[in-house]
């Protein structure tokens, strides 16, 4: 998914960014289901690991490289556990 919407965002920049009506925003929405420091909390290093972080680290670099910036701060929780309720 990180891949195709990547390709559609350089095959589409000039039709992103501007519009007649002036700058245009951008936002990708999904599940990803990755997981990182940036937006995961750091106590959970069990989360942390090795593949997870490099699947993540390709998420980071699309969207640095298409100028998008992540709207969560870190450590919010997106999702709490049915039992733990963490």
């Amino acid at each position: 998914m990180i891949r195709l919407l990547t390709e559609f965002h350089h095959r589409n920049k000039a039709t992103l960014e501007r519009t007649p009506q002036g700058e245009a925003h951008v936002i990708w929405l999904g599940d990803f289901n990755r997981h990182h420091p940036y937006w995961d909390s750091l106590e959970d290093t069990r989360l942390f690991t090795s593949e997870a972080t490099e699947v993540a680290e390709k998420l980071i670099e699309a969207m640095a490289d298409m100028g998008l910036e992540l709207v969560l701060p870190s450590g919010l929780p997106t999702h709490k556990h049915s039992i733990t309720k963490c």
